[in-house]
């Protein structure tokens, strides 16, 4: 009897003694890589925060409102944590999420390059874990999720019709099936909108000055002329914005491609 005891009473010692313990000793499937991820997958399973490193490869994909997955690849198991809150240093304009004292991801606003995509995200990333500290790279999925972002930036979060393309003002008559219209959703990622016959969708990634258009889709009705793939490609290629009272400028290496009215 006192043997059983002993023997339940040192399991318990054993267990509490580490909080970072892995769910299981086999290999992850389906797990992406650093360099190969979907994110628009990653927001329809209500992931808004991702953060990873190479050499060693690991992930963080945080749902903020529920649990968060911490992945070390190279070991071949992961852990999960009911997201904590927070704490976020406005000085340093560094973000802390503590899930114990022994597993810490912090976040620090400056640019980070992926250095096997050449992915920018708009946060540096650490993971520390037991001592260890791995280095990567983070970014809200879902820009709305980022408590640093401005509310000038949440004004992006609106619907805007085309008023300049390629330096000249449109000829609104020349669209029969109206003018295009791009209609930003931070909430989800999203983009909505319309060439000259076309509707157009995908994701967004936002921040205080840059943002992305990726992962196209559209209809496929033939239009006339070749001012969509035009459109389309100045639209896939600009990276950074600017507001001007109710004018959107979006713009590539600081300068002016495509000019749009707030719809009120």
């Amino acid at each position: 009897m006192l043997k059983n005891v002993y023997l339940i009473l040192m399991a318990v010692y054993l267990t509490g003694c580490t909080s970072y313990k892995p769910v299981s000793h086999k290999p992850e499937t389906g797990i992406e890589k650093p360099e190969q991820v979907n994110y628009d997958n990653k927001r329809s399973i209500g992931i808004d925060l991702f953060a990873s490193g190479n050499e060693p490869f690991w992930i963080v994909d945080m749902d903020s409102e529920d649990s968060t997955k911490i992945y070390i690849l190279s070991d071949n198991y992961n852990v999960n944590y009911k997201t904590p809150i927070p704490v976020l240093d406005s000085a340093t304009k560094t973000i802390n999420y503590t899930f114990d004292s022994n597993v810490i991801l912090t976040l620090k606003k400056e640019k980070c390059k992926n250095n096997m995509s050449g992915e920018i995200s708009e946060f540096t990333a650490s993971l520390y874990i037991q001592n260890m500290t791995y280095n990567g790279c983070g970014k809200y999925i879902i820009a709305a999720m980022n408590p640093f972002l401005s509310q000038s930036t949440l004004r992006l979060n609106d619907m805007w019709a085309l008023q300049k393309f390629r330096n000249q003002k449109i000829n609104t008559s020349s669209f029969k099936e109206g003018i295009p219209i791009l209609e930003l959703h931070l909430n989800d990622g999203r983009f909505l909108g319309n060439t000259d016959c076309n509707t157009v969708s995908g994701s967004i990634d936002v921040g205080d000055s840059y943002i992305s258009f990726t992962d196209f889709t559209s209809t496929k009705k033939l239009c006339e002329g070749n001012f969509e793939p035009q459109y389309l490609q100045d639209l896939k290629s600009v990276d950074s914005w600017t507001i001007d009272k109710m004018v959107l400028i979006l713009k590539k290496n600081g300068k002016e491609v495509l000019v749009y009215n707030k719809i009120d």
